[in-house]
């Protein structure tokens, strides 16, 4: 189903990727349900995932992001969307992205920054909204990163920044708050002991409900975001990418 930041997300990563060469080997770590990777023109597609789905024309493996099972220098691109906050041990998960990408080859990573998840401060007081509850329900057992941290975390092992920016202004995460209460609800459920967030199966009522979710989202929401996004560069959310050297 789309969401604001899911949109947002979306917008930015086909600009970058149309900025660079087709890729002909695409990982995606983490890559969920692979709406992204579906996104992305690529010769072949990789998803990597603790419970990855089936999907049509992407080679799932399941594995933990500790211990990729690919061999050393197996991709050109690799991309870890919204993943490295819910992961301990994030040197060693940046650390197996640089060993399975290829000399030259290129990380794309999005990851929340260390600021307020809600970003009015009124809001949060209105409604009582604890934003470190809302990053432990959603797993990250971390508040994101600030720019340094990141750069840093990359450099560390041996990436070279190449583009960054941030996206999800402010008003995509007010929009985004009902979104989160729909997914408590009904759509996602998250399990601690697994620290992943499971899609919850529905039946044909549920995907017919959200195609026309989507066709609405698309029609509606989609002009004010792309709008909002081109407002600035004071995002929630942070897109780095950098390249193997």
């Amino acid at each position: 189903m789309l969401t604001p930041s899911i949109y947002a997300r979306a917008l930015v990563l086909k600009e970058v990727f149309q900025s660079l060469p087709k890729p002909e080997v695409l990982v995606d770590a983490g890559f969920g349900s692979g709406f992204h990777l579906l996104q992305i023109d690529a010769t072949r597609k990789i998803g990597l995932d603790i419970h990855p789905p089936l999907q049509r024309d992407i080679q799932c493996i399941k594995c933990d992001l500790r211990f990729i099972p690919l061999k050393s220098k197996a991709c050109d691109f690799l991309m870890s969307l919204d993943v490295i906050e819910h992961i301990e041990e994030d040197a060693e998960v940046v650390f197996e992205f640089h060993r399975v990408l290829d000399d030259g080859g290129v990380l794309v990573i999005t990851t929340p920054n260390d600021s307020e998840f809600i970003p009015y401060r009124p809001l949060r007081v209105m409604f009582g909204l604890d934003t470190s509850k809302i990053h432990r329900w959603w797993g990250h057992v971390r508040p994101g990163y600030s720019k340094s941290q990141l750069t840093a975390l990359v450099e560390r092992h041996g990436f070279e920044v190449i583009h960054y920016r941030r996206i999800g202004e402010s008003w995509v995460r007010v929009l985004g708050l009902g979104y989160i209460l729909l997914l408590k609800l009904g759509e996602y459920v998250y399990s601690p002991e697994q620290r992943v967030q499971q899609f919850r199966k529905g039946g044909g009522l549920t995907r017919r409900l959200e195609r026309t979710h989507d066709f609405l989202f698309s029609l509606l929401l989609a002009p004010i975001i792309k709008r909002m996004e081109k407002r600035g560069d004071n995002g929630f959310w942070h897109l780095i990418a950098c390249k193997r050297i």
